[in-house]
């Protein structure tokens, strides 16, 4: 039996408790299962909420890899990291009067994990074999991809807003979100932004594949009790 081993680290980390939704965004202590599933299917590359037809029942990440045996152990002094609260504004799309949203959210500081993900299926092979030879796409790429992207539909006179009836006062910035939408989807611009502003925002550190000892054949099975749209 084998398992893959890994370190999950960052500056800051935030996953949202759905019950509290006024005042305070708050934080769960540790990553839970569903987040950990996301980070491996975005490095398989498979398809995540902003992409679910009505049909479907969860996202096709969760749909493939719920299965996966996994074990969390936080790095730090009796599992317990720091909180803190931060506050920031947000005048994108805010409805609050004058258009400025403050948003206070509990952050984890400088959380560090030592991710298990046991190898006894395809899809845990699979992820073993991307982060081993670090096939999954960087920041480089995903940058050269929006280069490109925007480039194409520049040279090509592209403008998807200009078909849905939504114009802009310099004319060229239809065609340059065009390209960012073409790249990966509006959810990946989102993504692209918060990296822009904060470059270090965590990293994957492949530690080994390991052996791992089951006489009984009785590995135990944790999961999260945090559901899937969490």
């Amino acid at each position: 039996m084998q398992a893959l081993k890994f370190r999950l680290k960052g500056k800051h980390a935030f996953f949202k408790i759905p019950a509290v939704n006024s005042y305070y965004y708050f934080t769960y202590a540790q990553i839970h299962k569903v987040a950990l599933l996301g980070i491996f299917g975005a490095i398989l590359g498979y398809d995540g909420y902003q992409q679910m037809q009505k049909e479907d029942r969860f996202p096709e990440f969760y749909e493939r890899l719920q299965a996966l045996k996994v074990s969390v152990i936080p790095c730090v002094k009796n599992g317990i990291f720091l909180k803190k609260v931060q506050t920031f504004n947000n005048s994108i799309g805010s409805l609050e009067q004058g258009g400025n949203l403050i948003v206070q959210e509990q952050w984890l500081e400088k959380p560090e994990w030592l991710i298990y993900v046991l190898l006894d299926c395809e899809e845990s092979e699979k992820l073993a074999e991307m982060l081993e030879k670090k096939q999954y796409k960087t920041f480089a790429t995903q940058l050269t991809a929006i280069l490109l992207s925007v480039f194409i539909c520049f040279a090509a006179g592209v403008d998807l807003y200009t078909l849905v009836g939504v114009s802009f006062a310099i004319p060229w910035l239809g065609m340059l979100f065009t390209g960012i939408v073409v790249s990966r989807g509006s959810n990946y611009t989102s993504d692209f932004i918060k990296r822009l502003q904060n470059p270090d925002i965590g990293e994957i550190v492949l530690e080994d594949v390991i052996g791992a000892e089951d006489a009984g054949g009785k590995a135990e099975v944790l999961t999260s009790g945090v559901p899937p749209n969490a």
